[in-house]
């Protein structure tokens, strides 16, 4: 008997973290008053058609980064002090790598953006000020990754399974986490804990294959020193 339950919590962890793998999330930011961290980003979100239906399991919601019906991201933008929702560009996503949105968000300050995250809490985004510079950083929680899972610590055990099937489902890794922040100054320096960065002299681009993401448990810690 318990042998037949550990199986049915391998499967339904595989199951969800094979779910939440196919996922591609693109964010671009723009900030435009250095003094308030006021700007835009573009959002665009693809969730695999496959694994959307998960959205209807017990608990699958939080398994997502952001809201998956375009509708429930309108309603969280509308429903968060700080953002609005520019209108004209937005834009549902139906192509290869299954549906979702794009969307324009214009946000007062760095931090208001926190709240697009807020039903998983995966991202925190804070900008501080320094006495010649300024310093970006976003903070993408992997703790909740076991939680999750809804499997517990017994899912560790098994994690070379899920390697093994994810790489057989997708050998190229599609589906990425990035995030490209145009700042109206100069980039000084920049750090990534985990991913990879490239940057020019007043941009930045963070990113990570979402495989790499789920597969950890220490926190990713982006930031970009700027003046």
């Amino acid at each position: 008997m318990k042998g037949h339950r550990m199986m049915r919590i391998l499967f339904l962890g595989l199951f969800a973290l094979l779910a939440v793998s196919c996922v591609d999330l693109n964010l671009q930011l723009r900030i435009s008053d250095a003094g308030k961290g006021s700007g835009t980003v573009i959002i665009t979100y693809i969730v695999d058609s496959h694994y959307k239906r998960l959205r209807d399991w017990d608990g699958s919601r939080d398994l997502y980064p952001l809201p998956l019906a375009l509708a429930d991201m309108e309603e969280r933008i509308q429903s968060s002090e700080g953002l609005s929702l520019e209108q004209g560009r937005t834009e549902e996503i139906r192509d290869m790598r299954g549906e979702g949105y794009t969307l324009t968000v214009a946000f007062n300050r760095i931090s208001d953006l926190n709240a697009l995250f807020a039903a998983s809490r995966r991202a925190v985004f804070n900008l501080e000020e320094g006495e010649n510079s300024r310093l970006f950083s976003i903070q993408m929680d992997r703790n909740e990754n076991q939680s999750a899972s809804q499997a517990g610590k017994p899912l560790d055990d098994y994690r070379f399974l899920f390697d093994d099937v994810y790489e057989e489902f997708f050998p190229e890794e599609p589906y990425q986490i990035r995030c490209s922040v145009q700042f109206p100054g100069r980039v000084l320096s920049t750090f990534a804990s985990h991913g990879s960065v490239e940057n020019d002299s007043s941009s930045v681009l963070y990113q990570i294959p979402l495989f790499d993401y789920l597969k950890g448990d220490k926190n990713i810690l982006w930031e970009t020193e700027w003046q």
